[in-house]
């Protein structure tokens, strides 16, 4: 009895042992014409299954409102979304409480905040064009 409780433990202990103790690593690309891209990997390089993610504006450094957001529907783990375009919803998600995602403004400062199951994580970053950019 003692020993399938032991089993029974560490079997639960798996799965968060696997895929829960990790710190996501964000990566962000601007493209000429103003868009951004988000990419959420795991501290072990491994590309991370977000069901949520959002980008709200910062206001003296405190988080403020949500601008844009989406999140899997229904919540089911069936496709793994690791990277998103600032304002586009990606196939199998919906357009969350956050709106569709007005124009980043050059300059202002964001924080994108990703959810993956039980996992959050997020990011600051401000918005500027790169140097090749479309006026």
């Amino acid at each position: 009895m003692r020993i399938a409780k032991l089993l029974t433990a560490l079997l639960c202990a798996l799965p968060l042992a696997s895929c829960g103790f990790f710190t996501p690593t964000f990566q962000t690309s601007r493209y000429p014409d103003g868009r951004v891209s988000f990419f959420i990997m795991s501290s072990f390089a491994r590309a991370v299954c977000v069901d949520r993610i959002g980008v709200f504006e910062l206001d003296d450094g405190k988080r403020g409102r949500e601008i844009w957001s989406v999140e899997e529907d229904p919540p089911s783990n069936a496709i793994c979304q690791s990277s998103f375009m600032f304002g586009e919803t990606p196939e199998g998600f919906t357009q969350g409480a956050g709106g569709a995602g007005g124009p980043l403004v050059v300059g202002r400062e964001y924080v994108l905040v990703a959810h993956a199951g039980f996992i959050r994580g997020n990011m600051r970053f401000t918005h500027e064009l790169p140097e090749n950019a479309a006026e």
